[in-house]
Formats: C-alpha cells, sequence, structure tokens
C-alpha cells in the first residue's frame, strides 16, 4: 500500500495510480509561469497533482485535466474534490487523441511519458502511464493548436528527447522561452529539461539551472527549497 503524499495545502492519494508523485512534477509545477494564465490545460494529469500545483499557485485559473488511466482518473477525482480549489479544477477522463475542444488555454502543461520502447513496462498501468505511445512528443506537440495567441507549452522531458521535441517545436514555429537544466546532484550531467515554448518570437532564451541535492542523500540545496517551498511540509 502506497501512503498518501501530504502538501503544504493538500494531499495527493496515490494508492490505485501506476505513476506516484516524484519529483518532476514538482518541480515543473513550481517552476513554470502561469501568472497571466486564466485557463490551464494539464495533459495527463495522473493523481492530479500538477493540476493541483497550478490551482495553488494561479489563484484566478480554471484548470482542465484530463487523464486516460481509470485507477489514476478515480484517484484524481477524489484528490481534487478533497482540495481547496475543487471549483476550479474540471477532470476528463480521455486519452489526448480523443480529446477536442474549442477552448484555447493560457498555459498547456504536462510531464509526458517518455520510455523508449525497449523499456517498455510489463506492468500495463505503468506502461500507459510513462510509455511513449499515443501521448509522443508529436502529439504533445501539436497540443499547441489549443494555446491562446500568448499562450505557452510547458513541460519536462530527459535531455535527449527533449532535442527531439524540440526539433517538432521548430517545425511548428514555436520558440522555447525558458529552460531549466536539473541535475541530480552538483557532479552529474543534467537528466532533466523543464521547458516553456510559445508561439511569439524571442530574441534570447532564458535558461537556468538548479541543483536537486548538493549536500549529500537529502541533502537537498537552497534553491531546490525555495522553488518548493510553497510545497513540501519540510522545507
Amino acid at each position: 500500500m502506497t501512503k498518501p503524499f501530504r502538501f503544504k495545502q493538500f494531499t495527493i492519494v496515490q494508492e490505485k495510480s501506476p505513476m506516484k508523485v516524484g519529483t518532476d512534477s514538482v518541480l515543473l509545477g513550481a517552476w513554470c509561469n502561469g501568472s497571466k494564465a486564466m485557463n490551464i490545460l494539464d495533459i495527463g494529469t495522473g493523481t492530479g497533482i500538477l493540476a493541483l500545483l497550478m490551482a495553488q499557485r494561479f489563484s484566478a485559473s480554471q484548470v482542465t485535466a484530463i487523464e486516460v488511466n481509470p485507477a489514476a482518473y478515480e484517484e484524481a477525482v477524489y484528490n481534487v474534490a478533497s482540495s481547496p480549489w475543487s471549483d476550479r479544477i474540471h477532470l476528463i477522463n480521455r486519452d489526448l487523441i480523443n480529446f477536442s475542444t474549442d477552448e484555447k488555454f493560457d498555459l498547456v502543461i504536462a510531464n509526458p511519458p517518455f520510455f523508449h520502447s525497449d523499456l517498455k513496462s510489463h506492468q500495463t498501468g505503468k506502461a500507459t502511464a510513462r510509455h511513449a505511445t499515443d501521448f509522443n512528443i508529436n502529439s504533445f506537440a501539436n497540443s499547441t493548436k489549443w494555446l491562446s495567441p500568448n499562450g505557452r507549452l510547458a513541460g519536462v522531458y530527459p535531455v535527449d528527447i527533449f532535442q527531439k521535441f524540440k526539433s517538432e517545436m521548430d517545425l511548428l514555429g514555436f520558440h522555447p522561452l525558458r529552460i531549466m537544466k536539473v541535475h541530480a546532484t552538483p557532479e552529474k550531467s543534467p537528466h532533466r529539461i523543464l521547458f516553456e515554448f510559445s508561439g511569439q518570437k524571442t530574441c534570447n532564451t532564458d535558461i537556468d539551472s538548479i541543483v536537486i541535492e548538493s549536500k549529500g542523500r537529502h541533502g537537498y540545496s537552497e534553491k531546490y527549497r525555495e522553488l518548493t517551498k510553497d510545497f513540501y511540509l519540510n522545507f
């Protein structure tokens, strides 16, 4: 049995969902810029963590969150209903291919699947959640069709897959506004890239980096603590 994960303002029940609370989603939710976003779309919300992080940070926003996995969707419904923002989060049990809307969003966000085919999980639920099949880099890039004129697309990928994703975004005429390189420790190369893209041309991309653990196991860096302090109980 997986214990609920308690944040400062909400709790994530994650017993049935194939994907549990992880650093990637928390970092992305804490880092992305949605300060002007009135409508937010969270693709593949899982337990609802990103939708809840968005609702906590951006109090004027309405959040639509889609999730294909029935067990994850069920827990997302429970987590959202138990949160202070249930009136601002709309959950939909659907995959990305079959999702359709005439609405435009100021922010489209996702912690997308990224496993290559040779790493596909033998667990059906986990494979659906993390294997890049229907929700691949092409379909994520094409979700820009739901962006408002000044909207942003935000996500997180391993470094090598980010480069492929950037090529797809280049073809669509979208440009990186912000990039955050994530290092597990100071000695290691970045293993994740947080990113924001926009259809608006920009002269310079804001490139930054962050180290998660700078003082050994669980010795979190000051920058990581500062970024996530509104969420984690012990920060």
